[in-house]
């Protein structure tokens, strides 16, 4: 298999079988459960309780045409953990992140767009004041008619750092009665 193609240092796209990630591998099963035989699922196909056990990870974003633009609509706890902000609402030339950040965010949604089909890959991150954290990433397009409108995004951090515990599943001894 061949060694991924770094952009800038930065990103890199690759192969699904390059990808090792739970989180992921959870992401595709739910997101492929809701083609139904379809290229992809509608926006209104989903539901967050089918992604419950990545929610943290996952984010939906818009994807506009003429000029093509992202926009984040809804942003996972840990995505805003390790972004430092929760840039949901946000336009990716509204973030404040830097020029290089702003044009590969917009090649990889670009990528999903056109070629409507997932898209994997891995990102460096500075964490606790290092860059040498790498971490896997897919995008699943959604949208009607064949159109790309929307992506489920999903960043898998654990194998950076412990999730932060902010989305938990309740057991019987927590429900009050």
């Amino acid at each position: 298999m061949a060694e991924p193609d770094w952009i800038e240092g930065l990103i890199c796209f690759c192969a699904r079988e390059q990808i090792v990630s739970q989180v992921i591998d959870g992401t595709e099963a739910a997101w492929s459960k809701l083609c139904r035989g379809r290229p992809f699922p509608a926006r209104a196909d989903i539901d967050p309780l089918d992604f419950r056990q990545v929610l943290p990870y996952l984010s939906i974003v818009e994807l506009h045409e003429h000029p093509f633009r992202i926009r984040y609509r809804v942003l996972g706890t840990e995505v805003a953990r390790f972004a430092g902000e929760d840039f949901s609402g946000k336009w990716l030339s509204e973030t404040g992140w830097s020029p290089l950040h702003q044009k590969l965010n917009h090649m990889i949604y670009a990528r999903a767009h056109e070629t409507r089909r997932p898209v994997f890959g891995l990102s460096q991150v500075d964490w606790l004041d290092r860059k040498d954290h790498f971490f896997p990433w897919g995008l699943f397009p959604l949208g009607e008619d064949g159109r790309a409108t929307h992506c489920l995004s999903v960043d898998d951090f654990t194998n950076i750092a412990r999730p932060s515990g902010l989305l938990r599943e309740s057991s019987p001894k927590d429900v009050p009665e």
